[in-house]
This record gives structure tokens, C-alpha cells and sequence, in this order.
């Protein structure tokens, strides 16, 4: 196994008296149906083996998370291991099933808690959900917290994949206070770094000393090994702002998916307005310009000013602009295709057009480059079925996906000042698609400050029609929740979204496609 390799490299090099692993570490995580197949079943009692051959060249006690088949089930488990014997085996007792979490999928809960000696100490291993417990009682018969609380325990060691969200790390901090409090032990609790298609995990792994007291955290989106002592305060890292830790994010998540897939570029198209804009500068500070594809695609429709903004912003970045009308091929198309349809072409016909050829031509340089398409679709927009399949979602990721449009705004104000790479027109132009005369969003949609409030109200928050009506104005109410609904089969065609808030267009977000 992958990783089996890496805690190995670690354990060889390390010198603590402990070393320790995340949730699931020997297969990765999230768990997936490679569980179903018994070769992953010899490929995890062999890494297994190896551990325990391993362990009797080193004094140190290793703790690993693992899937571990017990003989008629998979569960998700916790391994200390040590002078070549399992001193102590842990299997998580809340398994997540909801949101992006399927860990009833594939493993049976744990039924109790218990503890085991280790030089003179009482050590408890959790595993991830078992400190929420108290969060979901309905979930859950039993909380592993107050179990180990009835224990004689001095050091927890908690393993844990718990994936990045912009307002989760105060959320995940409460959780283990109150696990130090309650067992009066010091906490250690291990996070997984990485990335699987478009969940990221930050790492930020964190120790407590019995007060409930923070004395280390690592750093955010950085796989490292690190050697800590339980009572040694490390110095307080400064809090970041959302967007420094949303740039972070997303440039973590970008670079994760690339490694993974093999690209060395990306590709984008750029309108001169702001959604492409953003995609462009967060490539640029993640990559480098050399990395970076820039193209325009004009038509009659698009306005000087942003034809001149999208030149503009190339420059400022330093990257190469490939420029290529397409109004000669859509001058073509409008008039052959009423030929073969016998009759005029719609509005929404001609407009969508533009948009896939756009993505033809985008599809055909990625094809020809090795380029990645970023696609550049926002949140708002894809809630609201503002884009055009085959055409604008064409692409292989989304890295501003799971923002909205005012969320967008404010990251491109946040870029310019690091930077001053957008040129300030593209923020202050209200947002057009162009591609019709004259064309403004809020044409046919409500301006963006009420919509992303009745979006986040909804999505995020989960406000029932009663309370939207109460806090917004019932026709736009009645207006976002029926395109939100009635653009799930859009949606459900687009590229990974990278996921940064608690509930993404994604693998978390199920509904029907046609209702």
C-alpha cells in the first residue's frame, strides 16, 4: 500500500517516545467500495504484518489508523503497536453517515471504550466522530467522551480525517476542550493533510494539556512530522482571515488535484469579468504564470472594456493571452441551423451556442496543450442554473465552485490588494454574461446580495420556507428555490467543486435530478 511506504519513512526517522498516524492512514480516507474486494483485505494484513516486524526494532509505541477486518467485518480502527504485538486495537463507535460521510457503508461500530498502559501511562485512542458525539445524541446510543471520562486516563490520542471547512476549526477546538476537560488527560489529536477529488484535509493537528488548554497546533494545509511534548506551550499562530484561508484552500486543493492527475498546466478562459477573473489570479499565485493558459474568446457581444480588461490583467500577471474570435463560427451556425431545424433560432439557443463553442475551442487547446480546464462557475450560478452545459461548465475542475458571487467579490478585492492584479473595472462592471445586447445578470436574476442571502439562508444554514419567507421577499423566495430545484440535472454534470463550506454542490448534496 501507498502509504504503507511513507509510515515506515517516518517511523524509521523519528525518535519520540510515540509516533502517530490519522483516521484510516494504510488505506487513506474517505473509505471507498475498494473495500468490497478481498485484495485490499491481504494488502492491509500485510501492512499490518509489517508494522509489527517493525515495531520490535523500535522502542517507540506506534499508534496507526487502519481499516481491520475482524474476521466477518471491516472497522474502522485505531492500532497500538509495540515490541511487535497489537498492545491495543480501538474501533470507531460513531460512524458518520451523513454530508459527505458513508461510514456505515463499509464497517460495523465499535461497543465500548477502554484504555491500555504504556510506560507507566493509561492511553485511550478515539477516532474521529467519537468526540461529536454529544452534537448528535440522536445518532448516537453512546459517547465515547463520557465513557473514557469514568476511566483512569492520562493521555488521549485522538486519530481523525476530518475535512476542511471555512468555519469548522473553532467547531473541532470546542470538541476536544471538552474531551480534555471531562477526562482531565492531555489530548493529542492527529489530522489528516490531503486531498480526495474535491475534499480537502487541513491537517491543523492540535494537542491540549488536561486544563483544556491549546499548547500546539500545526500548520494548515502542510504534511509534516513533527515532534511535540505534552507540556511544552508552542508559540500562538495568528488567526487568519477567511480570505487568506480560503486562498490557502483553494490553492492546496488545486495543487492536490493536479499531482494526482498527472497535469502540469491549467487553462483558462478569460472573459474580462469577474468569476474568470478570480480563477485566473488564484492559478497564477498557485502556479506561477509559466503554468498558466490565458484564452479569449470574443463576440460581437463582448464590450471593449472587457476585452480590454481580460488583455490588461494578462499583463499584470505576466501571462500569455491567446486571443480567437468566435464570431465568425457563430455567424455560420445561426445561419445554417435554422436551415436544418426549418425555423428561427430562440434567444437561449443563440445564447448558449456562443458558450459551447467557447468550450469547443477550450476542450480542443486543453487537448492539444496537456492544459487542465479550470471551469469558472460560482456558486450562485450553479445554484441557479446560470450556465451553460457543454459550454462555460466545460472543464475538468472547479476551484470557485462552493463560493458566491459576493463571496467572489470579496476574494477579488482580497487578491488585489496582495496583488493588484485585477484591474479594478472588472470588481466595479456589474456582472454580465455577454452574451446578448446589453445583457445584465440581474436581468433575470434577483441582484446577487439577495440571492446569495435566500442561497446561504438554504443551503448552508437549512432555513425552512417559513422562516425565507419571514426574512426575504417571497418572490424571490419562490423564485431561487425553484431554479435551485429544477437545475439539480445541470449540476449534477459539472466538474468536481472544490469543497470549502459546510455543504458544497457535491457528494454531500443529494437530490433528485428531475422532480
Amino acid at each position: 500500500m501507498g502509504n504503507l511506504k511513507q509510515a515506515l519513512d517516518e517511523i524509521n526517522r523519528a525518535k519520540s517516545e510515540i509516533i502517530v498516524f490519522p483516521e484510516l492512514f494504510l488505506s487513506g480516507y474517505p473509505p471507498t467500495d475498494d473495500l468490497f474486494f478481498d485484495e485490499i483485505k491481504s494488502d492491509i494484513e500485510h501492512a499490518i504484518d509489517t508494522l509489527l516486524e517493525v515495531s520490535k526494532k523500535t522502542h517507540a509505541l506506534i499508534i496507526i489508523g487502519t481499516p481491520f477486518h475482524d474476521g466477518k467485518h471491516w472497522r474502522n480502527t485505531g492500532l497500538a503497536i509495540a515490541n511487535g504485538k497489537i498492545m491495543h486495537q480501538h474501533h470507531k463507535v460513531c460512524l458518520p453517515n451523513y454530508d459527505i460521510f458513508n461510514d456505515t457503508r463499509y464497517f460495523v461500530p465499535g461497543q465500548d471504550i477502554q484504555t491500555f498502559s504504556w510506560n507507566n501511562q493509561q492511553i485511550g485512542l478515539l477516532i474521529c466522530e467519537d468526540i461529536w458525539a454529544n452534537r448528535y445524541p440522536d445518532r448516537y446510543p453512546l459517547d465515547p467522551v463520557q465513557e473514557l471520562a469514568k476511566l483512569s486516563v492520562d493521555i488521549i490520542v485522538h486519530l481523525t480525517a476530518s475535512p476542511f471547512e471555512n468555519d469548522k476549526l473553532n467547531s473541532r477546538q470546542k470538541q476536544l476542550i471538552r474531551l480534555a476537560k471531562q477526562t482531565a488527560a492531555s489530548v493529542v489529536s492527529v489530522n489528516q493533510v490531503g486531498a480526495y477529488n474535491d475534499i480537502l484535509f487541513d491537517g491543523q493537528s492540535m494537542v491540549f494539556n488536561p486544563k483544556g488548554e491549546m499548547i500546539n497546533i500545526l500548520s494548515a494545509f502542510k504534511p509534516t512530522s513533527t515532534a511535540i511534548s505534552l507540556h511544552q506551550r508552542s508559540e500562538n499562530k495568528p488567526q487568519q482571515l477567511w480570505e487568506e484561508t480560503i486562498i490557502s484552500a483553494i490553492s492546496f486543493g488545486l495543487i492536490q488535484y493536479l499531482n494526482h492527475t498527472g497535469f502540469d498546466k491549467v487553462l483558462i478562459g478569460l472573459s474580462g469579468g469577474i468569476d474568470s477573473a478570480v480563477v485566473a489570479a488564484l492559478a497564477v499565485h498557485t502556479l506561477g504564470p509559466d503554468r498558466v493558459i490565458l484564452v479569449a474568446l470574443p463576440s460581437v457581444y463582448n464590450t471593449e472594456a472587457t476585452q480590454n480588461d481580460a488583455i490588461e490583467m494578462a499583463k499584470r500577471m505576466g501571462c500569455r493571452l491567446i486571443t480567437q474570435s468566435i464570431e465568425g463560427y457563430r455567424q455560420q451556425i445561426e445561419r445554417d441551423m435554422p436551415k436544418l431545424l426549418m425555423g428561427d433560432l430562440n434567444d437561449i439557443t443563440k445564447q448558449n451556442i456562443q458558450s459551447r463553442l467557447r468550450g469547443l475551442i477550450l476542450m480542443a487547446i486543453s487537448n492539444q496543450s496537456g492544459a487542465l480546464l479550470l471551469t469558472t462557475g460560482n456558486k450562485s450560478e450553479l445554484a441557479m442554473g446560470y450556465a451553460t452545459l457543454y459550454g462555460d461548465m466545460n472543464g475538468g475542475l472547479n476551484i470557485i465552485g462552493d463560493l458566491f458571487k459576493t463571496e467572489v467579490f470579496r476574494l477579488a478585492r482580497h487578491i488585489n490588494q496582495m496583488k493588484e492584479w485585477i484591474p479594478p473595472s472588472i470588481i466595479t462592471r456589474a456582472p454580465s454574461a455577454e452574451l446578448a445586447p446589453n445583457q445584465r445578470d440581474e436581468d433575470t436574476l434577483p441582484a446577487y446580495d439577495r440571492l446569495d442571502q435566500i442561497l446561504e439562508q438554504r443551503i448552508l444554514k437549512g432555513y425552512s420556507l417559513n422562516k425565507l419567507n419571514k426574512l426575504n421577499d417571497k418572490k424571490d423566495v419562490q423564485f431561487v428555490l425553484s431554479r435551485l430545484k429544477n437545475n439539480e440535472f445541470k449540476r449534477f454534470q459539472s466538474p468536481p467543486i472544490i469543497k470549502l463550506s459546510s455543504k458544497a454542490f457535491g457528494r454531500g448534496w443529494q437530490f433528485p435530478l428531475v422532480r
